[in-house]
């Protein structure tokens, strides 16, 4: 005698049954899954040798994936192929070469554990914001690759070789190159952001005339997901943090102002200021 038991998540269950030429059981297993029946039948189709393959069932208006376990004896089993942090409920029947027993009623809802993300955001801007500070913004990983509670995000980031040229006249330059972020986060300084629902940092303290390297990573209680794609910077001039100063305007004639002002201030300039607007 087989066990089988059935555990209910989303869409239909194939049950693959496999026959002997002679006609008897061979075994049967979780083929994947397909679209839900509109209605409530079982379909199989032939395979070569005399095989019986495939049979899809949906039972009511519940969809149910289902994983045979071969030994009658058994009280216990588990199952590894199942999604982190997702809830399901099962029921079992007994079959045999005969055919099957009617379904048990479905147990309670269990969930099974977290597990590390798999997908890192994705940086979308590294702009400086002064002479020593970029601001970081970024897209939040999509909620199927969190495969958990997401706890927050990790900024790694380091200096790069005054002879490495950024490639972008704005001084930003995103690298697609994973096997390289995976080396940067070895061998950087990283900052944590500690609230989920952040899409921005600003990371501060970085030196003057600097070109830097950056990856971010997400994290639940479990760990963390793979890097992004490193973004370049080059730090040491940003706009102007403050407009200009003591603006006066007077006029000088029926058609004409005359406005004068003062600069802003030399520690929010921010670099070399060029003109006025």
């Amino acid at each position: 005698m087989q066990m089988l038991f059935e555990y209910r998540h989303e869409n239909t269950a194939t049950l693959e049954t496999v026959r002997k030429g002679d006609g008897s059981l061979l075994f049967k297993c979780l083929r994947g899954l397909l679209r839900p029946l509109k209605e409530q039948n079982m379909s199989e189709r032939r395979g070569q040798g005399g095989e019986e393959r495939g049979k899809t069932w949906s039972k009511g208006r519940l969809d149910w994936e289902s994983n045979p376990q071969r030994a009658a004896s058994r009280t216990e089993t588990s199952d590894y192929r199942l999604k982190p942090f997702t809830s399901y409920k099962l029921r079992m029947l007994a079959t045999n070469d005969v055919g099957d027993s009617v379904l048990s009623k479905e147990t309670e809802a269990v969930t099974t554990l977290q597990d590390v993300p798999n997908e890192p955001p994705v940086i979308i801007s590294v702009k400086p914001t002064t002479t020593t500070s970029v601001m970081v913004q970024w897209k939040r990983p999509t909620e199927d690759s969190i495969n958990g509670v997401l706890t927050g995000y990790r900024l790694y980031y380091r200096e790069l070789p005054a002879n490495t040229s950024t490639g972008s006249d704005s001084g930003v330059q995103t690298t697609k190159n994973h096997t390289t972020s995976a080396f940067i986060t070895t061998k950087s300084t990283f900052k944590t952001v500690s609230s989920a629902s952040l899409t921005e940092f600003e990371l501060t303290q970085l030196k003057k005339f600097k070109h830097y390297q950056i990856v971010m990573t997400s994290y639940n209680i479990i760990g963390e997901s793979p890097s992004s794609a490193p973004v370049e910077v080059s730090v040491g001039e940003a706009a102007p943090s403050v407009a200009p100063q003591s603006i006066k305007v007077s006029a000088v004639s029926s058609s004409g102002l005359e406005v004068t002002w003062d600069m802003p201030p030399l520690e929010t300039q921010n670099g070399l200021i060029q003109g006025y607007k």
